[in-house]
Order: structure tokens, then C-alpha cells, then sequence
């Protein structure tokens, strides 16, 4: 068997130093004196297996430690140690899923070591169930992505620009689990699968809707909302996608706090929507950035941030490929469309390696229209300028790759 770590938290100090020297041998055991510095430890490791706490300590309580530890390390088996529990406690924190077993102190070192051993194989279990389920919403995301780009190619190559342009904001603001966001942007044009290109069209650039079509496009993210929320896990992903269109007030000073609320990061989501229907209408991406920032609607760290993103991406430069050419993480920078003008993907699209073969596939069924514009991150100075500079500079906005 594998020696993970396994923390001991106790504000006894010669118990800790009991535990390290008769286990030891056996375990490869770390100690932690307080709540405060064990959750440090579970933050910065990937190797903890089982984290033990003692009930009883100042500042923070065993129980606290491991409620808290739940979102820090979530494949970590922990363990009560206690020498008298109130039932109700105990019951609330084996429910929620806070503690995986109770010892009663003073414990035996045979009882704990046998403990130990559980918790591992308990890790072990939660390893395996959490590998499986990253791997099974990875694949649902990706296939909601490629019936999206096939249905409505419209709606697909805006998510994907808006997934960019909140991935760079989540890097750029130091915002934890920012994956959440880049999600979010994936799949916050799904519910538009049940709406006319011309609506999606027109709503995008901010043009008039009739009333019946207004308010098809206003039920989109409750739409969108009500079939991610069936995937395991994407409960957060769901309601931040729901709240694309709300309005945000600001209720904490403390940013990490602000930052990590589905509140804050719908607002994200509406801030990179909404720059993207400006460029759309040809406005220049940094006057797009002023205009949101004169609105006083969206968080001054994000209108700070997206104007470092639009500055960046103002330099990008583009070239003509044709299709044999095109390799993943290029970027469409005009629409392409076959011979017949019908829509096969929007400007702003980065390429993957399946949608190449969906490409390829098409150009033996059709003529598709080449030399084809695109923006190449691994681009040098050496390439030709971009022939429609604000144009380029919307579609190159973010660089992670699809």
C-alpha cells in the first residue's frame, strides 16, 4: 500500500508527538497544532489521504476543521477524535459528509492505526468516484458544446469567444475554481438550441425583437440552466448561467468572498456578453470597454481587467489558410461559409481537432470557401498584418484553446 500523508490535528502537542513516533514507522504522519494551519496544509497538498481532528481546540473545533477541509480537499477521508459528543452533532456531521468515522479518546494507537487504514482505503474509493465523475462531466460538456456547434453555429462561436474572454478574467483576477466560469461561458448559449438563427442573430447585436421573440431570448438561460443542472456536480455552472441576464449588487468588501459567489461570476458572464454584442456592432473593442464602464453595472476589477484584455488583443495579426492547413487552436477571424453562403462556423471560433474533421468531412459534400482568414496564437511577428484590425482583435480575445 501507498504511504499518503495522513494529518493529525490537536492542540496537544506531546499527543502529536506520541502519535509521530509510534506510527510513524507505519504511516508517513504530518501534525497540525491549530484548525487554521491544517486547513493551509490540506490547501497546498495533493497527497493528504486522511485528515484526524480533535473535537475540542480553541479558536477553531474539530468539527469546523473538517466541515471546511470538505471544499479544500474533497477526496480526504476524515476522522473525529472526541471524548464526548453531543448525538445530534454527530448525526449532523456523518450526514453532511463531514466525518467518514468517531473515536473515542483516549484511543488505543491499535484502534487508530486500524482507523488510519480505513480512511486510506476510504481516500482510495473517493479517488476513484471523483476521477470518474470529472470524467463524465467532461464528456457531457464537450458533446452539449458539439450539438450546439452543429444545431446552431451561431450561438456555439459566441460561447466560445465569451468562454475566452472569462477564462482570461478568472486568470487575471486570481479567481479559485475559475474553471467554473470558463464552463459557465461554454454552455451559456445552450438554451438557444430552441431559437431561430435570425433571433439569436439580432439579439446578439442588440437589434429590436418583437415581443414574442424578446421574450424567447430573455427564457434562453433558464433553458440552458435546466439541462446542465441534470449533470452531476454543475449545480453552480447551472445558476450562473441562469443569472447571465440579471443585475448584480455588490455585498461583501472581501473580494475573495465577492469572487467565488454564482452571483459575482453571472455578472462575469453578462460583462463578457455584453462587450461581445458591442464588437459585434462594430464598435472598437476599447471604446466597448469604456461604454460598460460608464454604465456603473459590472465590478470595476472586471471592466479593469477586460481592458487589459481587449489592449492585448488589439496586437493580434492575421493570415489566409486554406482548409488543409488549418490546425487546432487557430482562429476563425471571419465567418466561413460555403460556396452557396450558407453558415458553417462564425469569426471568433477556435479550432479543434473536430471540427477540422467535421471541416474536412463537409468539403468532400460541398465547396467550402477558401483561403480562409484565422488568427494563430503561436502566430510570430513575421506573419503579414491583420486586414480588419478591430475585427482580429475581437476574435483573438483570450487563447485557450477549445
Amino acid at each position: 500500500m501507498d504511504r499518503e500523508q495522513i494529518l493529525i490535528v490537536d492542540d496537544e502537542e506531546l499527543l502529536l508527538e506520541l502519535y509521530v513516533a509510534e506510527l510513524g514507522g507505519t504511516f508517513d504522519i504530518v501534525t497540525a497544532t491549530s484548525g487554521s494551519a491544517a486547513l493551509s496544509m490540506l490547501s497546498g497538498s495533493s497527497s493528504m489521504a486522511v485528515v484526524i481532528a480533535d473535537m475540542h481546540m480553541p479558536e477553531m473545533s474539530g468539527i469546523d476543521v473538517l466541515r471546511r477541509s470538505q471544499q479544500a480537499a474533497p477526496h480526504v477521508a476524515r476522522i473525529m477524535m472526541t471524548s464526548d459528543i453531543d448525538q445530534s452533532i454527530a448525526v449532523d456531521a456523518v450526514n453532511s459528509g463531514a466525518v467518514f468515522r468517531f473515536l473515542n479518546k483516549p484511543c488505543s494507537l491499535d484502534r487508530l492505526a486500524s482507523a488510519i487504514r480505513a480512511g486510506i482505503e476510504e481516500h482510495h474509493r473517493r479517488r476513484t468516484e471523483l476521477q470518474m465523475l470529472a470524467s463524465t462531466v467532461s464528456g457531457s460538456v464537450s458533446l452539449m458544446g458539439e450539438i450546439l456547434a452543429i444545431v446552431c453555429p451561431l450561438a456555439f462561436g459566441r460561447a466560445q469567444r465569451v468562454a475566452r474572454i472569462v477564462e482570461e478574467l478568472g486568470r487575471r483576477l486570481g479567481v479559485s475554481d475559475a474553471w467554473e466560469l470558463g464552463m459557465a461561458a461554454t454552455l451559456s448559449q445552450l438554451g438557444c438550441i430552441s431559437l431561430p438563427d435570425d433571433v439569436i442573430r439580432d439579439a446578439s447585436v442588440g437589434s429590436d425583437l418583437s415581443p414574442h421573440d424578446a421574450e424567447s431570448w430573455r427564457a434562453h438561460p433558464q433553458l440552458a440552466h435546466d439541462l446542465i443542472s441534470k449533470i452531476p456536480r454543475l449545480e453552480r455552472v447551472a445558476d450562473i448561467v441562469r443569472l447571465q441576464h440579471e443585475a448584480y449588487a455588490t455585498v461583501t468588501s472581501d473580494s475573495a468572498a465577492e469572487h467565488n459567489s454564482v452571483a459575482w461570476r453571472a455578472i462575469c458572464l453578462a460583462a463578457a456578453l455584453e462587450l461581445d454584442r458591442r464588437i459585434e456592432r462594430h464598435e472598437i473593442p476599447q471604446r466597448a470597454v469604456d461604454s460598460l464602464s460608464a454604465e456603473f453595472r459590472y465590478p470595476s476589477d472586471v471592466i479593469a481587467a477586460l481592458s487589459e484584455i481587449v489592449d492585448e488583443g488589439s496586437a493580434a495579426r492575421a493570415r489566409m489558410v486554406m482548409l488543409s492547413e488549418m490546425r487546432a487552436g487557430m482562429i476563425l477571424a471571419e465567418d466561413l461559409v460555403d460556396d452557396a453562403g450558407r453558415l458553417l462556423l462564425t469569426k471568433g471560433q477556435q479550432i479543434a481537432d473536430w471540427l477540422i474533421t467535421r471541416l474536412q468531412r463537409m468539403a468532400g459534400e460541398r465547396e467550402i470557401r477558401q483561403p480562409i482568414e484565422i488568427l494563430d496564437p503561436q502566430a510570430t511577428l513575421e506573419l503579414p498584418p491583420a486586414r480588419h484590425v478591430e475585427y482580429a482583435s475581437h476574435a483573438f480575445i483570450g487563447r485557450s484553446v477549445v
